[in-house]
């Protein structure tokens, strides 16, 4: 979190461009970890937009305080082609499998078929949703919503 949401303090537009340089931290350098300072960013340019981006002051953050756009670490996008749909992705992720995910198979068709029969869902679909801090037994589908 930016620091001034931190310090429970007013904050504005620029906790959005705090956490878009954590999230560019995190996606050039692979490592969900940041220390303030240590930057392990692989190029001059994107180490020095992150480190515009994570200013303290919020009214010197780069996004706040000048044109994003015009960082050279983005020197070679064309924003007319982005904003008009006609940029291909430089990379397009492949899905992962539900293993490499790290998850369990869900299997919506099962809950969708126990509902219609007004059937309990099995103990290991429930065990998906231990947890949850709400849930709602009178909520039947969207067009049935629960009484009030």
């Amino acid at each position: 979190m930016a620091p001034e949401m931190l310090a429970a303090e007013e904050y504005n537009a620029g906790v959005d461009w705090y956490a878009f340089g954590i999230i560019l931290n995190i996606m050039i350098t692979n490592s969900h970890k940041y220390q303030r300072g240590l930057l392990k960013a692989s190029s001059k340019e994107a180490k020095n937009i992150i480190k515009k981006l994570l200013r303290e002051d919020p009214s010197k953050r780069l996004g706040v305080n000048g044109n994003i756009r015009a960082h050279r670490f983005f020197q070679c996008i064309d924003w007319d082609s982005v904003e008009t749909l006609r940029m291909r992705p430089p990379h397009i992720p492949k899905p992962l499998n539900n293993i490499q995910r790290g998850s369990r198979p869900f299997n919506l068709q099962i809950l969708e078929a126990a509902e219609v029969n007004n059937a309990a869902i099995s103990p290991n679909h429930q065990a998906l949703f231990t947890g949850f801090s709400f849930t709602n037994i009178s909520w039947k589908t969207p067009d049935h919503p629960p009484a009030l």
